[in-house]
């Protein structure tokens, strides 16, 4: 059975793995008539405190940033004939959003109850390893405390969770 999916989320930083992620969600996007393409990028205000106390633009220029960077892949996007792109810049630590969006998404889907404990942040970090792990071969990460992943086949990860969604 194939999927049809109406959604489609990629998060994009301008690094060379966002790159990759966005050229599988155009491949996605193209597949799945009517889809929507919703492009992310997380400006991580944590450090925004003590850098402010020196420069007050920082946060202008970190929007300035992620518009330029999202209407540059949006534009791509559009090139290849893609119609239905949305551009979402959110604020604060990433992987508290992703946290966030994570809970809201089971709560949806009904895996999680309205009266169940969210999951925290290292659940759902914890959780994307296992599942990297099992779903992808020779997942390779940067140190042993796995902070980031170095070396992925997305295929079959993303093969795995578009059959268990």
């Amino acid at each position: 059975m194939a999927n049809n999916y109406k959604n489609i989320v990629v998060a994009v930083d301008g690094s060379k793995e966002a790159e990759y992620a966005f050229r599988k969600a155009l491949d996605v996007s193209r597949r799945n008539e009517g889809s929507t393409l919703h492009l992310v990028n997380v400006i991580d205000t944590r450090s925004f405190a003590a850098i402010e106390a020196y420069d007050r633009s920082i946060a202008e220029r970190a929007q300035k940033h992620a518009e330029d960077l999202l209407n540059s892949y949006k534009k791509q996007a559009e090139e290849v004939g893609l119609t239905n792109v949305e551009i979402v810049i959110e604020y604060g630590s990433p992987k508290t959003i992703i946290t966030r969006e994570f809970n809201k998404f089971f709560k949806e889907k009904k895996w999680l109850k309205a009266t169940d404990e969210n999951l925290s942040g290292d659940d759902i970090q914890e959780g994307m390893y296992v599942v990297f792990n099992i779903t992808a071969p020779n997942v390779a990460y940067d140190a042993q405390v796995k902070s980031r992943i170095t070396k992925i086949e997305m295929k079959s990860f993303t093969q795995a969770l578009a059959d268990n969604l």
